[in-house]
Formats: C-alpha cells, sequence, structure tokens
C-alpha cells in the first residue's frame, strides 16, 4: 500500500497546506534521526527513534521516557498501561508517563511483537526461544510460567525460521508468521 501524503498544495494560496486529521508537530526528531515507531495513547504521542523513547508534552516538546531495544518497537495497550516490545525485556508506560521495564515470573526476555487476546498477553522474539508464542496471565502481564499461562512451539527449534509478526485471525486465533 502506498503511503499517504499528510500535505497537499493550496494552489489558490500557492502554500503546502497539512492534510485534515494530520498535524506538523516538528520538523526535526529529537536527535535528526529518523522515526521508527508512533503511537496515540491515553491523549499523548509516543514515538521512538534512535533506540529511545519520547513523548510530546502539553507545548509539544520532546520528553525522552528512556532507552529501548534495537528492533522496530511494538506498542500495545493493556491493563491501562502502554506495552512496548523493542527486542529486549518488555517495558511499558503507565498513565503518568512513568517508564519501566516489566519484572515478573517467567518473563520472556527478548520481545519484537504483542498482541492482546482474550486478557491476555502474548509475545514473541524470545532469543531463547525464536519459534515460541508466550502467553501471559489472564489480565496480568507480569507472570508468563505456571498455572494459568501457557506457550506454544511453533516449528521446530532448529529450523531457522523464528516468529517475526502475529495478527488477528479467525474465530478468536491468532496467526503468527
Amino acid at each position: 500500500a502506498q503511503l499517504i501524503e499528510n500535505f497537499y498544495y493550496d494552489y489558490s494560496s500557492g502554500a503546502l497546506r497539512t492534510r485534515w486529521p494530520f498535524r506538523k508537530y516538528s520538523t526535526t526528531s529529537p536527535d535528526n534521526s529518523g522515526v521508527d515507531g508512533v503511537y496515540f495513547w491515553n491523549d499523548t504521542m509516543f514515538f521512538s527513534c534512535n533506540n529511545k523513547l519520547f513523548n510530546l508534552d502539553a507545548n509539544l516538546a520532546y520528553v525522552q521516557l528512556g532507552d529501548i531495544g534495537t528492533e522496530p518497537p511494538s506498542f500495545l495497550p493493556f491493563h491501562n498501561k502502554l506495552q512496548i516490545a523493542s527486542g529486549i525485556g518488555l517495558q511499558q508506560v503507565d498513565t503518568s508517563t512513568m517508564f519501566s521495564t516489566v519484572s515478573g515470573t517467567g518473563m520472556p526476555t527478548t520481545v519484537k511483537q504483542l498482541y492482546e487476546q482474550n486478557t491476555r498477553l502474548w509475545a514473541i522474539g524470545n532469543s531463547s526461544y525464536p519459534n515460541y508464542i508466550h502467553g501471559s496471565k489472564v489480565n496480568d502481564e507480569t507472570i508468563y510460567s505456571g498455572t494459568g499461562t501457557t506457550y506454544y512451539e511453533l516449528g521446530q527449534s532448529n529450523d531457522e525460521a523464528p516468529l517475526i509478526g502475529m495478527t488477528k485471525g479467525p474465530n478468536g486465533t491468532i496467526i503468527c508468521f
């Protein structure tokens, strides 16, 4: 699919105009590198560039929240927090924009993508188990082992085909690829 351009040339005024509902917040990223992830949650714009997570404050100034991994981030609202997967351990931002690494039981060590299904957080990208999909306990993003949790091995561990993505499938299933 082609990218949608967020501006157009207004022949009547001779100026570039921003298309609705897009807005121009800045002409550069915080460190002049490319933006590799954007997500709007809890009335706040979050974005990442150069392995760092930022948001925009009320004056549209950049606020660095912390360091993230080297993978393009996967953002997912879950349990009143914004969960972030970027190739390292699971991270999150709460409603006060407090950034932290999630700690818990049986946590995947590296997470590349997240998905929520039936009030459980699903994660892929664990470097130790690249062909596993990990499911958290219901309503708890901090527990990945023990009663009420699960993981599924898809394919052979030595087939050199790690999981790289997942999406919603038919009838409540998750499609992994």
